[in-house]
């Protein structure tokens, strides 16, 4: 199965980033496109070497626990460095090797072998990575790194790539090997046509970067693929991993040996172009000599940059030197050789780059923030005509609710205190609310109470089934409450009982009397509302410039389920709908559970054969040295879990979508509700 789009948003911590924290709830429900588990056998990678503050998440786990050498991980898991730290991973039947630096978080998302093939896919979300990757043996094997904007798949190379953490923009460059870098979006192939998927690839070859603010940014991906920039990727890259390309530039001149002799032995047999989807194209001998040159001297140029940025010192150089056979390919800083920016550059490329319209001028992070801002103001816009529309009718049934208790209190009144209470309505312009009838902490008073009855002081207007609560009522000193069955005396006015709703869900009836010396009193009868907690998937509004809305909200989990982690499935027909992440991330003011400091949330698509799935998943998490941070309580309140944007991909004027799986976890990684598979709820959605 491919991931897809990708909406990232931390909120609150050291680091803004695109990728999910440390403590984030990351297990994916694969198994909904996944072929039988049979077929296919797990892999693990492993810590070699770690240094600092670096944190790891197991596959559906919630809780962050220090990452050590010699640690095993698998798919699933999540690794997170802190600022000066690193850690280097390596796929155990392989050898493939992962530095990943400072501030980083980097996501397993594939690590099988499915009938002999070996898939690794791993998702950089954040920070800088050096992947140093062997041949693959197979046709069928898979070597995949993915970034908030396009898939870098590699048959066997060297090559860094960075992830802006605030704007999910990416760099990458290859140092040996191709990379070949694919965008997916949606698009139509002609007026009227239906929707369908665009695949855009470019390769990317030594020497070469290429840089993508989105998805979207151009009809030709070649045209995004330049010459290194050194003093860019030196000044996103952290030091270890610098190091790690200086440990591996013995290596990498001897891949750049053998893709040289390659290209040699393909232009002598008069293959002008070594790639459909790359930059070069060699007219004359000249050419290839100057593409070749570039191979080598890429590597000197980035170390000198790196130098001079302090990223690595001079032993590290004077190290990778003496494992260096060929004497010409040393190092030497006082002789760096001249990076050609323009050889062997295709005209047909070049031409692309020219006919692009131009981009927007821009001055930095802040303008590419503002455009992700602008591209969320419609279905911002609609969230606030949303949460006006329940404002409206929350105050419209309060106004009820008041009505209700003023016509309560009236009923009870003498004829002569009405006609005051009326009269005084009448003369005073700016009324006090109304006075609540006397039991006012009674919310599970199901009415008045009779006289002699005992008052409900407290009782919970709600209860979970089986659940055991605690009914408080009031009586004069000196006489007795029969509640059900039970009875206890009045002391200091009041008696407590601690009562175990049944199993059935509807209105549990509890019927309380007062026992004096008179006898007893009139019944009186409290209703608890016997319910369970339910997560909840509704349409908010319409189709709205080609999008709709979807609303996940939480129902009935009272105080006694406190929560730490949310995780939440939907799944929609693959031609219907699509999830296309906003660059700015999840809002972090739309209102939502996981809003606000120290907490964080995700949201992925994954397609599958006939349906994509849309994954959220959000989190409470604490960060070293801080106050503990407590989970969430709802007491009882409904609440809005998420706000998923998707874009109609058909013509069709409605389909369906399912809840397919929900898990709740609490502070310790328990599951304290779950919505299995099998209990998958569809819901109607209006495209027209």
């Amino acid at each position: 199965m491919r991931h897809e789009t990708e909406a990232h948003q931390r909120k609150g911590r050291r680091t803004v980033s695109w990728a999910v924290t440390g403590t984030m709830v990351l297990s994916l429900l694969s198994s909904a496109f996944a072929e039988p588990a049979s077929a296919k056998s797990v892999r693990s990678a492993v810590v070699v070497e770690v240094s600092g503050d670096v944190t790891y998440t197991k596959s559906g786990g919630s809780r962050s626990n220090t990452v050590y050498q010699d640690l095993t991980l698998n798919q699933g898991d999540t690794i997170s460095t802190g600022p000066g730290a690193s850690a280097v991973l390596r796929i155990v039947d392989r050898n493939d090797e992962l530095t990943i630096g400072e501030n980083a978080e980097v996501y397993i998302s594939e690590l099988m072998e499915d009938g002999g093939a070996k898939k690794s896919k791993v998702k950089a979300w954040a920070g800088s990575m050096w992947s140093k990757v062997k041949s693959l043996v197979s046709s069928e094997d898979e070597f995949e790194v993915e970034t908030p904007t396009a898939v870098m798949g590699v048959r066997g190379t060297q090559f860094f790539i960075y992830t802006n953490p605030l704007t999910g923009r990416t760099t990458m460059l290859v140092a040996a090997g191709v990379v070949r870098a694919t965008t997916v979006t949606s698009g139509t192939s002609g007026p009227g046509e239906s929707s369908l998927q665009l695949t855009n690839t470019a390769a990317v070859y030594p020497a070469q970067q290429i840089n993508l603010d989105t998805r979207t940014q151009a009809p030709d991906l070649r045209t995004r693929v330049e010459y290194a920039d050194m003093n860019q990727i030196v000044n996103q890259a952290s030091p270890k991993v610098m190091e790690a390309f200086v440990k591996n530039i013995p290596d990498i001149q001897r891949e750049l040996d053998e893709m040289k002799q390659k290209l040699q032995q393909q232009f002598e047999q008069g293959l002008q172009k070594p790639d459909e989807f790359a930059i070069l194209k060699f007219l004359s001998e000249d050419d290839l000599a100057k593409v070749m040159n570039n191979f080598d001297a890429a590597i000197p140029n980035l170390v000198k940059a790196a130098i001079d940025e302090k990223k690595i010192d001079q032993k590290m150089v004077d190290q990778a030197n003496q494992n260096i056979e060929d004497p010409l390919k040393k190092i030497d800083l006082n002789k760096i050789p001249l990076l050609d920016k323009n050889a062997g550059i295709d005209p047909e490329v070049e031409k692309a780059k020219r006919e692009q319209p131009p981009a927007p001028p821009k001055t930095g992070e802040d303008n590419l923030l503002q455009a992700n801002k602008d591209k969320l103001s419609s279905l911002l816009n609609r969230l606030e005509e949303d949460k006006k529309r329940i404002k409206e009718a929350n105050d419209a049934a309060k106004a009820a609710a008041n009505k209700q208790a003023e016509d309560a209190l009236l009923s009870r009144m003498t004829d002569e205190a009405r006609k005051n209470f009326e009269q005084t309505q009448q003369n005073n312009p700016n009324p006090a609310p109304t006075p609540a009838p006397a039991p006012s902490n009674s919310s599970g008073d199901s009415g008045n109470t009779p006289p002699g009855a005992p008052v409900v002081k407290s009782a919970p207007r709600k209860a979970l089934k089986n659940q055991s609560v605690t009914v408080v009522l009031t009586a004069e000193a000196g006489s007795k409450i029969k509640l059900n069955n039970e009875t206890k005396d009045v002391v200091n006015g009041e008696a407590a009982f601690t009562v175990t709703v049944p199993s059935t869900l509807g209105v549990y009836r509890l019927h309380a009397v007062t026992i004096n010396s008179a006898g007893t009193s009139a019944d009186k009868e409290i209703a608890i509302e016997v319910v369970e907690p339910k997560v909840t998937l509704s349409q908010v509004g319409v189709k709205e410039n080609n999008q709709i809305m979807l609303k996940l909200e939480m129902e009935n989990f009272l105080e006694a389920l406190p929560f730490y982690a949310v995780q939440a499935h939907i799944a929609y027909n693959k031609a219907d709908l699509n999830y296309e992440a906003p660059g700015a991330g999840l809002p972090s003011d739309d209102g939502t559970i996981f809003d606000g400091a120290n907490s964080a949330e995700t949201l992925t698509q994954e397609v599958g054969t006939t349906e994509k799935q849309l994954i959220f998943a959000g989190t409470r998490y604490e960060t070293p040295g801080s106050s503990p941070v407590p989970p969430i309580n709802l007491k009882g309140e409904t609440a809005t879990l998420l706000f998923a944007p998707l874009t109609v991909t058909t013509s069709a004027a409605s389909t369906q979508v399912k809840l397919m799986y929900v898990k709740v976890l609490d502070k310790d990684g328990r599951t304290v509700y779950e919505l299995p598979v099998s209990a998958a709820a569809s819901a109607a959605v209006t495209l027209n």
